[in-house]
């Protein structure tokens, strides 16, 4: 009996040094399924399984969705849903960043080769921020600089943002072009009904409860009801308070690690309000820079060289002439933005889909298998997709 009290003693000591190290190693994970309700929206999971079952669920419950698909060449085969309306576009933005770049590149302003501040760049990431893939990328970047023997130029930042949208990558970026030669472009672009791209830093300091040692209701009842010009103006004012002050990055590291992580539900309202445009505006945009007369030559084969990543996989090199893309996902928020030509019709196609506010038990499942991203693709490539696309999406958007 005693030998059988001991091994059970050391059993259960075992048992729960491992199970507790397992949950030290996953406590943020672990924790979230705790305090976050994670069953909302999963009746969908079982019908979106398909691409056709993710169309009948953007028509069925359209209110936060947004498609435009279009093909200037063949307009009865553009797809317009909800795209009227303002949205979200969060990552979407670097491309709006990355044509300012091509264009100030190609006009001498901006050195291309200029290396890459990295103690700035290390800087500008916010604690707590998607850790995992600002160090991620770091890493991988250094090594494939170690590879080429030289240091990260701002060209190779360019790139890699465009491939793993990293917020401090994004933020650097901004500051190289500055807020006056974003917006004369901007006017020489004529983009009209979308925003000048926000500083990730001032965005997520702005919005964290722990940061700001408020109750996230009280900051989310403030800044939805301010203008956008006195809400840009505040998101700067952060941005630039973090990037100046070496005393309050050290702050807000300290109240990140030590206050609670905001809920789903927080998150998905506070993705709502990233840098936010009229959906069939962007994607006009889009069009107009890799077809139209915004870019000179160079320039847009600059800015195609920087976005086709996607064709270094086999699949989309078979299915595309020419491919490049954008795409964000973050709690309760899909979206993408592409332009391409399938190798079966040749067709050039400027797309954007946005789904924000997503429920958040579809939104894991939706999230997990990149299935946006596909439906994205095929829809330049599939006619079958398209005709159920307009068949299904191509009517009046509903009151919201």
């Amino acid at each position: 009996m005693i030998r059988i009290a001991k091994f059970l003693g050391i059993f259960l000591l075992v048992a729960a040094s491992i199970f507790g190290g397992i949950y030290l190693l996953n406590k943020s994970a672990i924790d979230a399924v705790f305090r976050n309700d994670l069953s909302e929206g999963t009746e969908w999971v079982p019908k979106t399984y398909s691409l056709k079952g993710l169309v009948e669920y953007l028509a069925e419950d359209p209110a936060y969705y947004s498609l435009v698909s279009l093909q200037t060449t063949r307009p009865d085969s553009s797809v317009f849903f909800n795209g009227e309306e303002k949205r979200s576009l969060g990552n979407l933005a670097h491309l709006m960043l990355i044509a300012h770049y091509v264009d100030a590149v190609g006009s001498g302003e901006i050195d291309s080769a200029a290396v890459v501040d990295l103690s700035r760049l290390e800087a500008l990431h916010v604690p707590g921020h998607e850790n995992n893939r600002f160090r991620q990328t770091m890493s991988d970047d250094a090594d494939l600089m170690e590879e080429m023997g030289r240091e990260m130029r701002l060209d190779d930042l360019v790139r890699s943002l465009a491939r793993n949208n990293v917020a401090a990558y994004a933020d650097y970026l901004n500051y190289e072009l500055g807020k006056d030669r974003i917006a004369s472009t901007s006017q020489r672009f004529a983009l009209q009904g979308v925003e000048a791209p926000l500083v990730w830093a001032g965005f997520v300091t702005a919005w964290d409860p722990r940061v700001q040692l408020r109750s996230f209701d009280e900051i989310a009842s403030d800044y939805i009801q301010m203008s956008d010009s006195a809400y840009h103006a505040m998101i700067l004012e952060h941005a630039y308070r973090f990037e100046a002050d070496p005393a309050w990055r050290d702050t807000v590291k300290t109240r990140v690690e030590t206050g609670t992580e905001m809920l789903f539900v927080q998150e998905k309202l506070r993705n709502r309000y990233m840098t936010r445009g009229q959906i069939s505006a962007y994607a006009d945009f889009i069009d107009r820079l890799f077809q139209g007369d915004l870019l000179q030559e160079n320039e847009r084969n600059h800015l195609i060289s920087i976005v086709s990543w996607p064709m270094t996989n086999e699949k989309t090199a078979r299915d595309f002439k020419g491919y490049g893309a954008i795409y964000d996902s973050r709690m309760g928020y899909l979206a993408g933005v592409d332009f391409g030509a399938s190798t079966y019709e040749n067709i050039p196609t400027a797309q954007v889909f946005v789904m924000e506010n997503i429920p958040v038990g579809l939104f894991l499942h939706l999230s997990s298998n990149l299935m946006t991203q596909d439906f994205q693709q095929r829809l330049i490539w599939d006619p079958a997709l398209r005709s159920t696309a307009i068949e299904l999406l191509q009517k009046p958007s509903p009151s919201q």
